[in-house]
């Protein structure tokens, strides 16, 4: 697990929460109902070794939520200094 923090809504200033599910993260604000969509999919892997997934989907991508979840927090933390 990361140990980033989301930084308060851009517009409102209030705390924002996370979830993910179906391979996607969003970071959303409650109060003013904005909100951002960020992949899941994060990694290629290696050689193009497929991998196979609960249900049988084979993919060449991997899944890894962690890092996911880091990269969806650090982009919603970037915050145009002006």
């Amino acid at each position: 697990m990361t140990d980033k923090v989301l930084k308060p809504c851009p517009f409102c200033g209030k705390q924002p929460t996370w979830w993910s599910c179906d391979r996607l993260i969003e970071i959303s604000c409650e109060d003013c109902g904005y909100q951002r969509t960020f992949k899941g999919i994060v990694n290629e892997v290696p050689n193009n070794y497929p991998v196979v997934y609960e249900g049988g989907k084979v993919s060449t991508t991997e899944f890894i939520h962690t890092e996911a979840r880091s990269k969806a927090i650090e982009a919603w933390n970037k915050r145009v200094e002006g």
